[in-house]
């Protein structure tokens, strides 16, 4: 049930921003941000205490553990509160106090692990993953907003011209979600490699996701308006920078071995560096391309699509081949 009340608060935060945008930086319209994040820290902390209390907790965890993130739990809630009530002063003091409140909350996490060096590796990627597939399936979603946008603002006009201007945005639809897709199966092989897993990677992860849910934005910019130069250049830019955040992952997790098996030999850490470094560099190379003729680009932009193909296909007749190995080595 707190899980639950949770969630909610979390999917409610949209709408708080909302009315950032629409109100500005008001002192009700703080309040009424912080309120939700009061709900949402304050729950978490009942959830912690549920299980400190049931003892849901690894009996393993260390009691120093427990009570640095007890007290970061609590202080968080109790900033925002002070900040709610500041903010029928002053709202900026209040943003300040909650900010804080907030940093104190994340220093008391890092002071505990400064000063138990090794304990923030943590077994197992399968939480990034899950957050990973459902976000990269909320852009994939989401880039169909262009063409849906294109489609209501010709709602009126003959079926033909509706049709038309749908079809012509098509191509940068099927484009963008291939590339998103092979975006996300890059993220798959490499999260295969890694074992291990702490807060930076948490972060590098969130980055390389943030990059993702560009995608939809800027699509449909770029569906909008195909002609423009910036529009194609910031489109090639974020694809490229897409793909730098998933190589910055891989060289953090493999530098020295540090979130993956000793067994993953220096070759083919490099191998699998340099398979991903192809699209962003295809992608950052575009971009003079598109200085000079900005209807070309798409065309090298194929190129990424092909390689990938290439490899895929060279994937599947290496592991055809190690199979017969095996079925001649058992006869």
């Amino acid at each position: 049930m707190l899980n639950v009340l949770f969630l909610a608060s979390i999917v409610f935060l949209p709408v708080t921003v909302v009315f950032f945008y629409g109100y500005g930086n008001q002192a009700a319209v703080w309040q009424v941000f912080a309120t939700t994040q009061v709900v949402t820290s304050a729950t978490l902390l009942l959830m912690w205490v549920v299980a400190r209390v049931d003892h849901l907790l690894d009996s393993e965890v260390p009691p120093e553990y427990l009570s640095y993130t007890t007290a970061r739990l609590f202080v968080i809630p109790i900033g925002t509160l002070l900040s709610i009530g500041i903010a029928f002063y002053n709202v900026w003091v209040a943003e300040g106090i909650f900010l804080f409140f907030y940093v104190l909350g994340w220093s008391l996490r890092s002071l505990y692990y400064r000063r138990h060096r090794g304990s923030g590796y943590l077994e197992g990627t399968t939480r990034i993953c899950s957050i990973t597939d459902n976000m990269t399936a909320v852009a994939i979603t989401f880039l169909i907003a262009a063409i849906t946008g294109t489609l209501l603002s010709n709602i009126h006009q003959p079926f033909a011209t509706a049709l038309g201007a749908v079809l012509g945005e098509l191509p940068v639809y099927c484009f963008s979600l291939l590339i998103v897709g092979f975006y996300w199966l890059s993220h798959h092989r490499i999260y295969m490699v890694i074992r291990r897993h702490n807060m930076m990677l948490i972060w590098l992860n969130f980055a390389f996701l943030l990059c993702i849910e560009l995608q939809p934005p800027f699509n449909t910019l770029h569906a909008t308006y195909p002609k423009s130069q910036l529009t194609t250049i910031l489109y090639a830019s974020n694809q490229a920078v897409t793909g730098l955040m998933l190589l910055v992952i891989w060289l953090y997790a493999a530098r020295g071995h540090r979130l993956i098996d000793k067994s993953i030999d220096g070759s083919q850490i490099i191998s699998i560096a340099l398979r991903v470094l192809l699209p962003p560099m295809i992608f950052i190379l575009s971009i003079a391309i598109i200085l000079f003729r900005n209807d070309l680009a798409i065309y090298f932009w194929l190129l990424v699509i092909v390689l990938e193909v290439i490899d895929l296909v060279y994937r599947r007749v290496r592991r055809g081949s190690h199979k017969e190995v095996r079925a001649e080595a058992d006869v």
